[in-house]
């Protein structure tokens, strides 16, 4: 018996053959019938369901750390002077300066003019700027939760 993947021999199935195969393992469907949820355990729903909110509510910070906008364009600064805060409970107000950042707390709504949390371990922190330790390391959009992502 060889090992090699490509000694294909002649049992080879044909694209429609394969799919058949498929078929035969997966279950009809069966007719629609309305049960107690506490019923429902290991049944599939009939239509989707689409949640009536978005959770998370806004788009927000999924670290400690700061957001601020990724550069359209190399190179990346690693210093960023901090503009002000957010927190979970008091969103920062107004927009944030081009090439300005701010302290944000998880949970916190990313301020507008923001699409990237740097998380606090990768910061060394100043009074009132912050600088990127490996920046090689950080990428658009990360550490953002999308406001609904949670939920459908």
């Amino acid at each position: 018996m060889s090992l090699s993947c490509f000694e294909l021999g002649e049992q080879m199935l044909s694209v429609d053959a394969a799919r058949d195969a498929l078929m035969t393992l997966v279950e009809k469907s069966v007719a629609v019938e309305q049960v107690a949820l506490a019923s429902a355990y290991g049944r599939r729903l009939a239509i989707d369901i689409t949640a009536p909110i978005n959770v998370p509510q806004n788009t927000n910070a999924a670290m400690d750390g700061v957001a601020l906008s990724w550069p359209k364009q190399p190179p990346f600064q690693t210093q960023w002077p901090v503009a002000g805060d957010a927190f979970a409970g008091q969103a920062f107000e107004g927009e944030v300066p081009s090439g300005q950042c701010v302290r944000i707390t998880t949970g916190a709504p990313l301020p507008s003019g923001t699409d990237t949390v740097i998380m606090r371990e990768q910061l060394i922190e100043g009074d009132d700027s912050v600088t990127i330790d490996a920046p090689e390391r950080v990428s658009f959009g990360q550490h953002v939760r999308q406001a609904g992502e949670d939920i459908a």
